[in-house]
């Protein structure tokens, strides 16, 4: 899923150099049928060089990755508004993006909060110094007691 999405993109990113290109007559771009500024233009090249960026990121696991595509996608859209005619369909592009990112963004938060929260956990067990004991495991059925022995619980810290 994380190659396919980085694909989509990658596309969405590369497509946007056509209107760099239309700016700056880099060639025939018969899709866009109103003129582009030069300003305008280095906006799609900016635009698609961080679709590419976040593509990369998405890849390589950074965890910036979802910010960086949010960026991109309200750069696309604002570029697309001003090339309506011509662009409209691209905001088909960016809610696809756009819903990716945001579950992504929320997934990586998920994640960040729950290692923390285990590291909170792990150094707060690690401070106590009780140790677990056979009185400790009295309540326990036989056949559990028996397991916790054989796992060797038995004397270490409780957690």
């Amino acid at each position: 899923m994380k190659t396919f999405f980085s694909v989509i993109i990658f596309i969405h990113g590369a497509i946007h150099f056509m209107g760099f290109a239309k700016a700056y007559n880099l060639g025939n771009t018969p899709q866009f049928t109103k003129e582009i500024s030069k300003p305008l233009g280095m906006s799609w090249l900016l635009t698609g060089s961080v679709f590419l960026v976040s593509a990369i990121f998405l890849l390589f696991k950074k965890e910036t990755w979802p910010i960086i595509t949010i960026l991109a996608v309200v750069l696309s859209q604002f570029l697309i508004l001003s090339a309506w005619n011509d662009a409209k369909y691209g905001t088909i592009a960016n809610v696809i993006i756009l819903v990716a990112a945001i579950v992504g963004w929320a997934s990586i938060n998920f994640e960040n909060t729950y290692e923390k929260d285990v590291k909170l956990a792990m150094n707060t067990s690690k401070s106590r110094t009780e140790t677990l004991t056979e009185k400790d495991l009295h309540h326990l059925p036989p056949l559990v007691q028996n397991y916790l022995g054989y796992v060797g619980v038995v004397g270490k810290p409780k957690v």
